[in-house]
């Protein structure tokens, strides 16, 4: 159909608009509209054409979607109103350009902007998380059709929800035309939110007489075993969010600052030796690879996901026959020792509502590099009916198991950042009395300066623009730094002044903080630095109860 290249607000006509970097394909749902349009043009249609809108109407709201890449949105738009594709620079983070969608009516009202973070300077990131659905063609999935339609009304109404991320075994005899099929009408319409991987029971290769019955006519098919179908469209699908490193079937992206893995069936170069039918196609390479180009030295959050886990099952305690073995966590060990991994979900074990879903991946034996242990989420079976409901803020991840109907089922886990300038070396610029710069990284926060944790430094004149500082002594990921004001009196001395960071102490990146800070006073960094600096712009004296800096 004939397209028209109108300006921004032309009443008569519905126009899709691209201002990010690249060609953007737009077309309008249930419409014969449809367009590849280039950075800065537009793509439009008179609203009473109903090839492009049924309705016919003015005021009739219809669906706009934007294809860029590895991202997808769709929109609400109306009729005789516009939308656009829009770009967020994200060159801080070392990481391409992420995109979001806007929509507006005729006289520029905002309707809908699919920015799921965009422009946020305050991690909040909120997502779900489960493993094996496992639909079957002979048996029930009334619990997995439940759980799945939970959290994806959970993700359609909440657009605090990020996405859902879905840790293997989709199936459970890797057959296309029923099991996969159904799997794929539960998340329909919101696939674009689901982040998900192959299991173990998604990999089944085709016997001749299965191979045969994907060729037969719809209706006679349904004995199709495609593993190759399911791991292309997992490959194939357009997110929400711009893919970091597209493989076939790995994959990774960023929500806000934290660095996300799909890992599918385990991380590995080869199959284990009791399994050697399930393969990992060479995970752990692309997770090397991954990490060294996305998140490389700047300490950034890392989460990852893949189906075999740290449970009984998986590692062969629980029947004596292991999934992957202990070499081969030893070497995912010295892969993502030195990362800062924050969480791993997995799937594999079958936990239902109630039941405990931590574990841990601790060092192996010999190993010296990395934690003592990171933390590992059984993410809930969907096929039992649960699911993980997930938070990571500036200091902690927070995780709520939730039943199929998405009622809490009481097992909650908080796991809190470590605060990285507690007990490292502090300065300030000039003391008063004995309130030296160690008190505000004691781990204490009392603001009370009697109680003897609050520093206190000279005023002007003999200190014109006080300052305080602490050396986490080595580069870190600065995620936000918390200020605790002094609260027995004087809490306006903590006024116009400015938070510093900076990687050698010479050069600073600054953070300018006009007016009076309240009695706590969070931060976003959102980069690399060693020193950590407050500084008044006016003469001070300056006082601060303790200064937190979390990844």
């Amino acid at each position: 159909m004939a397209l028209l290249l109108l300006a921004p607000g032309v009443a008569s006509a519905f126009c899709l608009y691209n201002s990010v970097n690249t060609t953007a394909n737009v077309k309008v749902l249930g419409g014969d509209f449809s367009s590849s349009v280039s950075t800065g043009a537009n793509a439009c249609c008179h609203w009473s054409n109903t090839d492009c809108n049924p309705a016919g109407t003015q005021g009739a709201m219809l669906r706009a979607q934007f294809e860029v890449g590895t991202f997808n949105c769709v929109v609400s738009l109306q009729a005789g109103g516009y939308a656009s594709v829009e770009q967020e620079d994200r060159s801080h983070l070392r990481l391409p350009p992420n995109y979001y969608c806007k929509s507006f009516t005729h006289d520029h009202q905002l309707i809908y902007q699919s920015n799921y973070g965009v422009g946020f300077t305050k991690r909040d990131v909120r997502f779900l998380v489960t493993g094996d659905p496992q639909y079957q063609n002979s048996g029930d999935n009334i619990a997995t059709n439940k759980t799945l339609s939970t959290m994806v009304s959970a993700i359609t109404h909440n657009p605090q929800i990020r996405g859902m991320v879905v840790a293997g075994d989709l199936t459970q005899n890797t057959r296309t035309r029923d099991e996969f099929a159904w799997y794929k009408s539960a998340i329909s319409g919101m696939s674009r939110f689901v982040y998900d991987g192959v299991g173990n029971h998604d990999q089944h290769e085709a016997t001749f007489a299965q191979q045969f019955a994907c060729g037969l006519p719809s209706g006679m098919d349904s004995a199709c075993v495609d593993r190759g179908e399911i791991q292309n469209d997992i490959h194939d699908r357009k997110r929400s969010t711009v893919l970091s490193l597209h493989g076939n079937p790995h994959y990774s992206w960023d929500w806000h600052d934290i660095h996300f893995v799909q890992l599918n069936l385990f991380p590995g170069t080869e199959a284990s030796p009791t399994r050697p039918e399930n393969s990992p196609k060479d995970s752990l390479v692309f997770l090397m690879m991954d990490l060294a180009f996305n998140v490389g030295a700047s300490g950034r959050p890392v989460v990852l996901i893949h189906h075999y886990g740290f449970d009984p099952l998986s590692t062969g305690e629980e029947n004596g026959k292991y999934w992957w073995t202990e070499a081969q966590r030893v070497a995912y060990w010295d892969a993502i020792a030195n990362y800062n991994v924050i969480a791993i979900f997995t799937g594999h074990h079958h936990r239902g509502p109630g039941s405990p879903f931590q574990e841990f991946f601790y060092r192996p034996a010999g190993r010296i590099s990395g934690p003592e242990r990171f933390h590992s989420f059984v993410s809930g079976a969907a096929i039992s009916g649960a699911y993980l409901d997930a938070m990571v803020d500036d200091t902690a991840l927070s995780l709520t198991q939730m039943d199929r109907h998405g009622t809490p089922t009481g097992m909650f886990v908080q796991i809190p950042f470590k605060n990285l300038a507690l007990n490292k070396p502090a300065t300030q610029s000039s003391l008063l009395n004995d309130a030296q710069a160690w008190k505000a990284v004691d781990g204490n926060t009392d603001g009370v300066f009697p109680n003897l944790s609050v520093t206190h430094t000279l005023g002007a004149p003999q200190d014109p623009q006080p300052w305080w500082m602490v050396d986490l002594e080595g580069q870190r990921w600065i995620g936000s730094v918390v200020l605790h004001n002094r609260t027995d009196c004087c809490v306006e001395r903590l006024s116009n002044f400015k938070l510093m960071v900076s990687a050698d102490g010479t050069a600073w990146h600054e953070f300018p903080h006009p007016g009076q800070a309240g009695t706590v006073t969070r931060i976003p960094v959102r980069r690399t630095g060693r020193y950590v600096k407050v500084q008044l712009l006016g003469g001070g004296p300056l006082s601060l109860a303790e200064v937190q800096v979390f990844e």
